[in-house]
C-alpha cells in the first residue's frame, strides 16, 4: 500500500509538533513547573496530553503506523526516526507509579527519569542531524506557552 506523500505545510508543522514534543519530554525542569503550577490553565501541560500527543496526535502509536508510516509520507527520515526510537519504546512502555494523574508521583519515579534521560539523548543526537534553525528551536528551546504555563521563570 502507498502512503500519501505529505505537503511542505504538512511536514512543517508535523516536524515543528513532534520536535516540540522531544523538546517537552526531555526537560525534567519545564515539566514540574508547568505540571504543578495549579494556576497554569493550559490543560497541554500534563502527563497524559504529553502521551496523548506523542503517540495519537502525531500518529506515532502502533495503529497509525508509527514511524515506519511517517518516514513512508516523508515527515522524518530514517536516522531521525532511529534517534528516537528508544525514547518511543520507553514511553510507550512507561506506567506511572499509582495514576496518570498524580504528577508529583511521576516526576519522582525513576522510570520516568530514564524516560526524560532517554529523551534528552534523542535530543541531541536529532540537534546533530538537524540543520534548519527553526527545527532547532522548536527541539532545544521550550516554547513561550510552556514559560507562561509555568508562571514563572524557570530559564
Amino acid at each position: 500500500m502507498n502512503m500519501p506523500t505529505a505537503t511542505a505545510e504538512q511536514r512543517t508543522n508535523w516536524r515543528a509538533n513532534w520536535l516540540t514534543c522531544i523538546q517537552e519530554l526531555a526537560d525534567l525542569a519545564m515539566q514540574r513547573a508547568t505540571w504543578l503550577n495549579p494556576d497554569s490553565g493550559n490543560p497541554h501541560y500534563s502527563f497524559i496530553e504529553y502521551v496523548t500527543v506523542y503517540f495519537d496526535d502525531l500518529l506515532l502509536g502502533g495503529t497509525n503506523g508509527g514511524y515506519s508510516a511517517r518516514i513512508a509520507e516523508g515527515l522524518l527520515s530514517e536516522r531521525e526516526a532511529d534517534a528516537a526510537s528508544r525514547l518511543h519504546l520507553l514511553l510507550d512502555d512507561y506506567k506511572s507509579p499509582t495514576d496518570d494523574y498524580d504528577h508529583h508521583a511521576i516526576l519522582a519515579d525513576p522510570a520516568w527519569h530514564r524516560v526524560v534521560a532517554t529523551a534528552q539523548e534523542a535530543q541531541a543526537v536529532l540537534a546533530s542531524l538537524i540543520a534548519q534553525p527553526d527545527e532547532k528551536i522548536h527541539l532545544l528551546q521550550a516554547s513561550e506557552h510552556a514559560f507562561a504555563a509555568a508562571g514563572a521563570d524557570v530559564r
